[in-house]
């Protein structure tokens, strides 16, 4: 016979994350006493304490993905905006900027810092911005691992035409096309 204790402890299994604890206390019990009763709310708790420690490990690895494609999208849009800034400063000046920080002089709505620079601690937390030559330059986050070049660099999602100045480096367009 199946006490009430018993039962009131099969029904805790049901939380998430415990079923793996009840479900072991209950399991032995159940064979002892050779109760089937007992011994399917055992199998039931961890199999449901089962699913839920994985749900649980599935979540936390899966989230720190999450984060990273969200800090991505977040840097590639305000890259799109520095091209334009970019742009709009060779308008006005007639040449591209030496640096980011000159576009922050000329436009103080400008941010050259990079999220995902400032989200893995690098300093200073800035975009690459390459000047090539006088006619094009280089725009790209260095990504997660924070070295510039590596194929997981983050670039604009502007496309490249020759009626801008932004351009691919040769390693860009080799690792992320």
């Amino acid at each position: 016979m199946v006490t009430r204790k018993e039962v009131l402890l099969a029904l805790m299994g049901l939380l998430p994350s415990i079923g793996l604890i009840t479900g072991g206390v209950l399991l032995p019990r159940g064979v002892k006493r050779k109760s089937i009763l007992l011994i399917l709310l055992a199998i039931l708790n961890l199999f449901l304490g089962a699913i839920s420690l994985f749900g649980l490990v599935n979540t936390f690895q899966n989230s720190d993905e999450v984060e990273k494609r969200s800090f991505q999208m977040f840097s590639q849009q305000r890259m799109d905006g520095l091209v334009q800034n970019i742009e709009y400063y060779k308008l006005i000046n007639d040449h591209y900027p030496d640096s980011l920080s000159q576009l922050y002089f000329s436009e103080p709505r400008v941010n050259e810092i990079d999220p995902i620079m400032v989200n893995i601690g690098v300093e200073p937390p800035e975009y690459n911005y390459i000047l090539n030559d006088d006619n094009t330059y280089y725009l790209f986050s260095s990504g997660y691992d924070g070295v510039p070049f590596t194929s997981d660099d983050v670039l604009p999602s502007i496309e490249v035409t020759t009626k801008i100045g932004y351009r691919k480096s040769e390693v860009h367009q080799d690792t992320l096309n």
